[in-house]
């Protein structure tokens, strides 16, 4: 923690200085006497390193949430940091601006249209001194929970909610505005699973992940058992087929919407109507998975539908609660190949630090190598959750 006055000198370059000292100004505090304090938060290291600033003048204070290249100019070539900026940034300055004027022009009796993110200072990207700066939201008392611990009943609810809301806007645009809802949508541009990035590490990262899994679900079940030969054969090609379910196929329409790129619990943050969170939940295994499951979905479809009624439109046609399970059974190659190879570095101490992302050198073994390094140290949480994917997975037909 810094706090040196007027003192920037904690923000990695002078460009991302002299944003910060503009969007201080246009926000009504003299940059040069304002009261400063940074602090850089030691997490999602992998592309981009994030510094928290609070500004506090004689009448006002401002809190952005600051985001850059990673300090290590190697990790900012090794993992394209700027492939992954480009499409932020263009999420910020068109989607969200372009889903917001939709709402206000089809619902101006709506005085507060939903919001997807954080009001944006700043989102710019040349290739060089690309940097996104938020609205730091804890100082408006939301709270980003424990990645360690499973959400609670409430939370998860309250994801499925607002995760409705957002796919609704999709489809209520679709259906009204198509050609400006194509027009938002080419905006953004796939990132991980294009021959490039997949030739050099997601292949290889998630073929190793499913290779992983196998190993340990022989070691937990019968080798002859359902949840062992369908998890071999699904396996099969798996990468290609998650490929292809990011681009949106064609023959998925009309269902396909611009969704959350990097869903996990880091990305999310909680308001309490309290000054205190609720503690972690005490039991959130299996058994509450099973209890509610069915209730979660009916929540999401609900949002959706309850989304697409508002512009107006037949929710039935739109997105028939039937739906729902189909499009679980459709996209099963992506949502278990993204938690195969990041739940184990999800629920990891100390993931995304410094010390794991040390590498010597410009090659892709370089870069594998931390990669890698969760699969080897899985806590017993981390284990058993991937244990239940793979048996819920099975049950429910998804691996058919």
């Amino acid at each position: 923690m810094f706090d040196h006055g007027g003192c920037y000198d904690e923000l990695p370059t002078e460009y991302l200085r002299n944003v910060v000292k503009t969007v201080l100004h246009e926000e009504g505090l003299d940059s040069e006497t304002a009261k400063i304090k940074i602090s850089r938060i030691l997490a999602s290291l992998w592309v981009s390193s994030v510094f928290i600033l609070k500004a506090e003048g004689p009448k006002k204070s401002v809190n952005l949430f600051i985001k850059c290249f990673p300090l290590d100019s190697r990790r900012h070539k090794q993992l394209d940091s700027d492939i992954f900026f480009k499409n932020e940034v263009m999420f910020y300055n068109r989607v969200v601006t372009a889903f917001h004027k939709f709402q206000i022009e089809k619902l101006p009796h709506v005085q507060r249209p939903f919001l997807i993110a954080p009001h944006c200072y700043r989102a710019e990207t040349d290739g060089e001194n690309d940097v996104i700066i938020l609205q730091d939201m804890t100082s408006k008392g939301f709270v980003m929970l424990n990645r360690l611990r499973i959400l609670g009943v409430p939370e998860l609810f309250l994801v499925m909610r607002k995760l409705g809301r957002f796919h609704g806007l999709s489809l209520a645009m679709k259906t009204l505005d198509p050609e400006r809802f194509k027009e938002v949508r080419l905006c953004l541009k796939e990132t991980v699973y294009t021959k490039y990035y997949m030739d050099k590490l997601a292949r290889e990262i998630i073929e190793y992940a499913f290779e992983d899994t196998i190993k340990e679900a022989k070691k937990h079940f019968s080798e002859d058992s359902p949840y062992v030969v369908k998890l071999q054969r699904f396996s099969e090609g798996v990468v290609d087929r998650m490929a292809a379910i990011s681009y949106g196929a064609p023959n998925n329409e009309p269902y396909n919407v611009i969704t959350h790129g990097d869903m996990w619990v880091n990305n999310f943050m909680f308001h309490y109507p309290s000054s205190t969170v609720k503690k972690d939940p005490d039991e959130m295994y299996k058994s509450t998975r099973d209890a509610h499951r069915q209730d979660l979905l009916r929540c999401y479809h609900e949002s959706v539908s309850d989304t697409v009624k508002d512009f107006g439109c037949d929710a039935e046609k739109v997105f028939p609660f039937c739906t729902v399970e189909q499009q679980l059974k459709t996209s099963a190659a992506h949502f278990v190949g993204n938690v195969l190879c990041n739940l184990p570095h999800a629920l990891q101490e100390g993931e995304g630090t410094d010390k794991d992302l040390f590498y010597d050198g410009d090659g892709s073994d370089e870069t594998l190598k931390p990669l890698k390094l969760p699969f080897h140290r899985k806590t017993p949480e981390c284990h058993r959750r991937i244990l239940e994917l793979v048996q819920d997975v099975v049950e429910y037909g998804y691996m058919d």
